[in-house]
């Protein structure tokens, strides 16, 4: 049995890296058309699936456009991005440029399938494409993902398949959302509120102690602040992301100025030569961000008079 099993490995591992070492001629093949103006061109559509985007765009819907919108593309963004991580310490596959260093024009740390940036922007612009059912942005969103997956292969940080991997996994979280979103959602609203505040925090933090690296980390941390905002928004606030365009755009800018301070906060502590940023410290300042988007933000421009009530929507 052992030897069956030890044969069965050893063609998987074979396979596997003929599929690499595919992927890797592939790239090759793409960047023939390398060129200093396509890098600057990739590098820019590149940075537009990088999780920092979203992380600024997501209050933009949420503050200023449509509140459930940014709440649902929040919770799926943070979710499948958990599920990413997952996939990439499950597979630990190596990047295109670990195999042929000459295949690099890009940066990228950690495993490389699925590819974060693929599946992310599936995720996203699908779900904004859902909410405005507008066939030009169909069109938009369409070539967005593909423009964004394709850069990572130009770059050379990830394979094809990683890639394809994104896309599939992306699919099949939009398809959750639109078969069982809105389920979910009454089901969780229908919960005592206090109830809602225990999730809130203990499933984030049971995933964070079972997969505690960084990013996993980071993300359920943004996670249980977000949900617990969520909460305390439905609950005691009446806002409505409605308003006068100045209204909006002063909203938006003020918002993103603390998120980008609570952002740059960890530097900070190494600007002062501190050494106590570990996980717990790092679980609390991720959180604020996720309740800051969700409540300290819409609580703060209702009481400046940048917000109307949700009946004025």
């Amino acid at each position: 049995m052992n030897l069956r099993k030890a044969i069965i490995q050893t063609r998987m591992t074979i396979i596997m890296q003929n599929i690499l070492n595919l992927g890797v001629e592939i790239i090759q093949t793409i960047q023939q058309i390398h060129n200093p103006a396509l890098d600057t061109f990739f590098k820019g559509i590149t940075s537009l699936g990088g999780g920092e985007v979203y992380i600024l765009l997501l209050p933009l819907f949420f503050w200023c456009v449509d509140t459930s919108l940014g709440a649902h593309a929040g919770l799926v963004f943070l979710v499948s991005s958990y599920f990413a991580n997952g996939l990439k310490d499950l597979f630990r596959q190596p990047r295109p440029f670990q195999i042929e260093p000459v295949v690099k024009l890009g940066d990228a740390e950690g495993y490389g399938l699925p590819s974060f940036h693929a599946l992310e922007a599936t995720v996203m612009w699908g779900m904004f494409a859902v909410w405005l059912k507008r066939p030009w942005f169909w069109i938009l969103a369409v070539s967005m993902m593909v423009l964004i997956g394709f850069s990572r292969i130009y770059l050379g940080v990830h394979f094809p398949t990683d890639v394809l991997a994104g896309f599939a996994i992306g699919v099949l979280f939009l398809w959750i959302y639109a078969t069982g979103g809105s389920t979910l959602e009454r089901w969780l609203k229908g919960l005592p509120f206090k109830w809602q505040v225990v999730l809130s925090v203990a499933i984030p933090v049971m995933l964070a102690i079972s997969h505690p690296s960084d990013d996993v980390i980071l993300i359920m941390s943004a996670l249980s602040g977000f949900c617990l905002g969520l909460a305390l928004f439905n609950r005691y606030l009446s806002f409505s992301a409605a308003g006068p365009i100045w209204q909006r755009i002063t909203r938006f800018l003020v918002g993103d100025i603390v998120i980008l301070l609570l952002y740059i906060a960890p530097r900070l502590f190494s600007v002062a030569g501190l050494e106590a940023y570990h996980s717990p410290l790092r679980f609390l300042h991720y959180s604020v961000v996720g309740f800051w988007i969700t409540f300290g933000g819409p609580w703060l421009f209702r009481r400046l008079r940048l917000a109307g009530p949700a009946d004025a929507a």
